[in-house]
């Protein structure tokens, strides 16, 4: 049902409501059938649908850790602080063995 539909007909409701008539005498006078003022009733109680749109963010951007060797590390923005502390720790005791200081 389009918004100007929607609205015609609730103000026609409205009128029914008001007018104090039976819905026979009420239709015959407005010229409708009683079926279609129940099914609008019926409709207009109902919720309107919304149609919505989901935005996606995009993902956080990585962090970006430079390793002694000059190679770059990209760890996703929500990785485990624990996981990465044990990364970052396992990846300094390598590159001290590897200059023979562990």
């Amino acid at each position: 049902m389009t918004p100007s539909t929607r609205a015609r007909w609730a103000a026609v409701l409205d009128d029914f409501e008001r007018s104090g008539l039976c819905v026979r005498e009420f239709c015959d006078r407005r010229g409708i059938s009683a079926p279609m003022l129940y099914r609008r009733r019926r409709e207009l109680a109902a919720p309107a649908f919304v149609e919505a749109r989901v935005a996606m963010s995009p993902p956080p951007a990585p962090i970006v850790v430079e390793l002694p060797t000059r190679e770059l590390l990209r760890v996703p923005a929500n990785a485990c602080p624990r996981t990465l502390a044990a990364i970052l720790h396992a990846i300094a005791a390598v590159h001290a063995a590897a200059e023979g200081r562990a």
